[in-house]
């Protein structure tokens, strides 16, 4: 995920370079390292925030589009129901065809 992320690299290779830190080799790289991980944690809870938050927002918004998909689709079996009662046709519902679903059209704007 940081990889893909555009200028990542760069700010890595910014915050690497502006650690002064003195020693011996090793405790120098262990201290960037140190300092990096720090930098990183802070950069991922700016940039991309909790992702458990993040994922609980995006499951309740697809639970509201799926809510509002199936009221949808039982408002239109609602009205195929109204045509085929009122045309005497309870064929409506099984078929397919652009020609009932122009009826269908026809009677709910005609209804209102």
């Amino acid at each position: 995920m940081w990889l893909q992320d555009d200028g990542f690299i760069d700010k890595v290779k910014e915050w690497r370079q502006s650690y002064n830190v003195n020693g011996s080799p090793d405790y120098i790289l262990a201290q960037k390292l140190k300092h990096l991980k720090t930098d990183i944690n802070k950069w991922n809870k700016e940039e991309y925030g909790k992702v458990e938050v993040r994922a609980s927002k995006v499951l309740d918004e697809l639970l509201i589009l799926e809510a509002g998909n199936r009221r949808q689709n039982k408002d239109s079996r609602k009205n195929i129901s109204d045509f085929e009662s009122q045309t005497g046709n309870s064929e409506v519902g099984q078929s397919r065809g652009g020609l009932v679903e122009t009826k269908v059209q026809m009677f709910v704007v005609e209804r209102g």
